[in-house]
């Protein structure tokens, strides 16, 4: 299985995701849109590792195992899902590695 996570404003259905399934066709790919303005960090990350703990019990014989693509904002979940379980491989691409820094002064707009 394939996790693509999305960046800041990106969505699920995005060009990355897009590659996947033309490049990777015998992989289950998941790409959720996620809301990072409105979403919980720890609701988003919650939500990752419950993913990849339901696939790993409903496939439990996948030799493949479980990989994790990032980009940007989706880069740090990426790595955060890396972290908690490590053998999810993670990819990041361009990956924003302290958040909390570059967007303490954004003012959010909905």
């Amino acid at each position: 299985m394939i996790i693509n996570v999305c960046g800041f404003r990106g969505e699920g259905n995005n060009s990355k995701y897009q590659w996947l399934c033309e490049n990777i066709p015998y992989h289950d790919i998941y790409s959720p849109s996620l809301n990072y303005v409105s979403e919980n960090p720890h609701s988003i990350l919650e939500h990752l590792l419950n993913r990849v703990d339901f696939y790993l019990r409903e496939n439990p014989e996948n030799p493949m195992g479980v990989y994790i693509v990032g980009n940007s904002m989706g880069g740090f979940f990426a790595r955060s899902v890396n972290l908690v379980l490590p053998g999810v491989t993670a990819l990041l691409v361009n990956p924003a590695l302290a958040p909390f820094l570059l967007l303490r002064d954004l003012t959010f707009t909905v």
